[in-house]
């Protein structure tokens, strides 16, 4: 497996000694055991952090995995890391503009032409389902966001529990150019939502205000992340975070318990309005909107980018300023 990560449904005898060989993998991102004695091999799973549970029906791990996956896609969003060297007088600067990320150059273009384009939605759709057959999409997925799709809103859509937001996280990160064309017309359907929900909120936000984002990530972009302090970090998907501080950290906590090879960090971002463009970078809080409980959900539009302040090693929090 080249990409992505891969959740393991063992039986109770064959998973005693599979996780041993698998468990230290770190494409492996969690472990069900089925079994039909639960009593007799939840002692030994208890000693594996990457174990989720023990059960004895397939019904519950159907519904665990799809809240997992979404946290596996909420850690492996696309990021593009532009050092600090790369960032002073860029506009005049043909070698600095050779030495940026590919990723964040190409995202950057694929977002321009995205919101320049105006398709008809039910032809989009038709496209999608065409493409989805191919990546075999449960067509009963595919069905209700066909049927559904003008009911509910572009917000909705992107956090309910179907393979639009996996899809798109995914299409992002690999610049799977097929994948995010077929959904070029969800994104700006999003884009735009969330400029017009700015426009009703925005004199409800204060002129600098603090959001949190937690999640996992692999020791290899820790790093990067290190060696860019003092220069940009671009969030190529759309960026979900919280006002509330103990968000962050949850989803900090959610990462290191289930897999120990990973760096947990704490995204803090100050967000000054009079620095930044809402019409380019729009964001809004999304509760009344969203498929799913939040608690003061900020969701910022795709490519959004922040200048690194501060980092905090021990504690493992990186301080942001909104960029642009």
């Amino acid at each position: 497996m080249d990409e992505g990560k891969a959740f393991v449904i063992s039986s109770g005898a064959l998973g005693q000694s599979l996780v041993q060989d698998i468990h230290s993998m770190p494409k492996v991102d969690v472990i069900y055991i089925f079994c039909g004695n639960k009593a007799r091999h939840e002692p030994w799973a208890k000693d594996w952090p990457k174990i989720r549970g023990v059960f004895t029906s397939i019904k519950p791990i159907c519904e665990s995995l799809k809240k997992v996956a979404r946290e596996c896609d909420h850690d492996s969003i696309p990021m593009s890391f532009v050092p600090k060297r790369c960032t002073s007088d860029i506009a005049l600067n043909e070698q600095n503009l050779n030495q940026l990320p590919p990723a964040y150059m190409y995202s950057v273009i694929f977002k321009d032409i995205v919101l320049e384009i105006d398709d008809d939605d039910a032809n989009s759709l038709k496209t999608l389902e065409i493409y989805c057959k191919k990546q075999n999409i449960p067509e009963t997925e595919m069905h209700e966001l066909k049927r559904r799709y003008h009911q509910k809103s572009p917000v909705w859509w992107d956090t309910c529990e179907m393979f639009l937001y996996g899809m798109l996280n995914r299409g992002l990160r690999l610049l799977d150019m097929e994948s995010m064309s077929k959904l070029g017309f969800f994104i700006r359907s999003l884009h735009l939502q969330l400029k017009q929900l700015h426009q009703e909120q925005s004199a409800n936000f204060k002129k600098s205000f603090t959001v949190y984002r937690g999640q996992g990530m692999s020791k290899e972009d820790f790093q990067n992340l290190l060696d860019s302090k003092g220069g940009l970090l671009s969030f190529n998907n759309f960026l979900s975070t919280s006002m509330e501080p103990k968000v962050g950290m949850e989803f900090v906590e959610r990462a290191l318990q289930k897999n120990h090879d990973i760096v947990g960090v704490n995204f803090i971002m100050t967000i000054d309005q009079s620095k930044i463009s809402t019409s380019n970078t729009p964001f809004a809080m999304i509760d009344e909107h969203s498929a799913i409980p939040s608690e003061q959900e900020i969701l910022f539009t795709m490519h959004t980018v922040f200048a690194s302040l501060k980092l905090n090693r021990r504690l493992r929090t990186i301080v942001f300023g909104k960029y642009t």
